[in-house]
This record gives C-alpha cells, structure tokens and sequence, in this order.
C-alpha cells in the first residue's frame, strides 16, 4: 500500500528540516527523490542520506521564483528520472535576513513583501506548472504543500501568513482543477514551537495528547501516506500538525 518503488518525487526547499525528513521517508519506501534546494551544497547531502538509506536520490538546484530556471531545470533532471509523479512544495521564506516571522507589520516594507510573496506563492505556482502537464497525461499524480501555522504568532507573522494563505487557497481551488485527471492537492499546515527540552523528558503540548516532540519524519510519514493510492480521496484539504524544533 505504501509502495512508492515506481514514482519520482520533487522536494523543494529538500535541504534542511522538514524538507530532508520528507526525502528520507519516502526514499525508504522505494520513491527516487530530486532533492532541490537554492543550496546546491544541502541538497546534496540530503542525496548522501538517501542514498545511506538505501534510495535513489538526485540533486539540483535552481530558484523557484524563476518560471524559466524551474522548467529548464525540472527538464534535465526528469531525463534521468522520468516526469515527477508527486511534487512537495516545501520551500519557502520569511524574508530577507533582517525579518523574522515575529517581525511587526508596521516594519514591513515593499520589497520584503515582493520577495516573501514570490517565493510562498509564486514559486508554488510555478513548480505546479512545470508538473501538471505529465500528471495529466498520466492521469496521476499528488501535489503536498508544507505551510505553516496563520495564526500561532504572539506578534508578527502577517507577511508570512499572507503567502502561505494564498498558498493554501491555492490549494483548494487546484484540487477542484485536477480531480479528473487523477491529482490530489493537499497542504500540511506546519505549527512550529521552539522549546527547551533537556534529558529525555517527553514533551507535551498543550493541544496534542501525544507525549513526545514532533518531528520532521513525522511530516515524512503523512506526506507518505497523502502520497498513495491510499489517500486518493484525499485533496483539497490542509492538515493540522504541531512540531517542535
């Protein structure tokens, strides 16, 4: 049931976190994974780690704001691997290095918007072109967005949560697009939480009854399952999971 031996996945933003926990799940269940990061250099590792796990990996990099960069990238790599079955929207941004996702919307300025936009939301668009077409011809196919949590900011936050709302409304509107060609389109809303954890000591949040951290495995294993045959009665919806880092 969670064969993924025949499908190539792309991952991006593959080089750190949630994005390399994803690649070595699923790599573990048999799927060759194009691990792409603006980061050459992370992304090869994440490769190393499929590889080490007993999977078939491929590295690149490119940009995902550049509709250009994305097709001719996705274009040489998928001539090693064949068209993309399952595409995992991880990458995304707070900002430039001055900003934070606890930065103030009175501090934002224009081009912070434009760059946090371009990758949260136009970037999706973009690598959700470059794979729609063979999902299409192939009448299969699964679209995962990592997001983040809209609302669990004391302060801040509200430039983040504009591209990863778009993103998600996106989402839902896609699934509409694609049900007859056999595509899901699903997000995982990410709720981040840096705690202190000392020794061994379960952590327990106040919402989940699950005595123990999250981790980006954890994503690892939902987007596995979002990614079969499972869970084609699956799209258009967002999924709640709290992790901690």
């Amino acid at each position: 049931m969670f064969d993924l031996s025949d499908k190539v996945v792309l991952i991006t933003g593959a080089g750190q976190n949630v994005g390399s926990g994803i690649a070595r799940i699923l790599a573990k269940h048999g799927a060759t994974i194009i691990a792409s990061d603006v980061n050459k250099k992370k992304a090869d590792r994440v490769c190393e780690a499929v590889f080490r796990a007993g999977g078939i990996g491929i590295s690149t990099a490119f940009d995902i704001t550049d509709h250009d960069a994305v097709t001719t990238s996705l274009r040489e790599v998928t001539e090693k691997t064949g068209d993309i079955d399952i595409l995992i929207n991880n990458a995304g941004t707070v900002g430039p290095q001055e900003l934070s996702a606890m930065t103030s919307f009175s501090s934002i300025r224009e081009d912070h918007w434009s760059k946090v936009i371009e990758v949260n939301l136009s970037g999706f668009l973009n690598c959700c072109q470059a794979v729609l077409g063979p999902m299409s011809s192939k009448q299969w196919g699964r679209i995962i967005t990592v997001a983040s949590s809209l609302t669990g900011f004391e302060t801040g936050g509200s430039l983040y949560a504009a591209g990863k709302s778009g993103a998600i409304g996106f989402v839902g509107q896609l699934a509409k697009e694609t049900f007859t060609s056999g595509i899901t389109c699903n997000a995982i809303s990410l709720e981040w939480k840096q705690q202190q954890v000392s020794g061994h000591v379960p952590y327990l949040n106040d919402r989940s009854p699950v005595p123990r951290i999250g981790t980006p495995d954890d994503v690892g294993y939902l987007s596995l399952y979002l990614s079969t045959e499972a869970a084609s009665w699956i799209s258009g919806r967002t999924i709640p999971l709290e992790i901690v880092y």
